[in-house]
């Protein structure tokens, strides 16, 4: 990509560099429960563009920190099991009517 084919780029602030060195500061985000469905697919309509962030859906649901020299984490693919789904629905109905989740009383 050229310089001039690029038409803007956001850096999250708490994200520093220094001496080969980078650094975080940012607080480590973990996405709400069903966010997971409002998120965005990494793939778009243009074939060889892909969208990267911890907004994007992925089959991992916090952040890391680049350059971490530990082994990388096996990626699992994710599962939701069918025997929760009566409970989802369940949920989701309670949530709909403006009840409180069952266990909150």
């Amino acid at each position: 990509m050229r310089d001039e084919d690029i038409h803007s780029w956001h850096i999250d602030p708490g994200i520093t560099w220094s001496g080969g060195e980078i650094r975080n500061e940012t607080q480590l985000l973990v996405n709400t429960v069903g966010s997971y469905d409002h998120q965005p697919d990494a793939r778009c309509a243009i074939p060889n563009l892909f969208f990267g962030g911890d907004h994007v859906r992925s089959n991992i649901d916090l952040t890391t920190t680049a350059d971490d020299p530990a082994a990388r984490a096996e990626v699992f693919p994710l599962v939701s099991l069918p025997v929760f789904e009566p409970a989802k629905r369940l949920d989701a109905d309670r949530y709909r009517a403006g009840m409180p989740h069952i266990l909150d009383g």
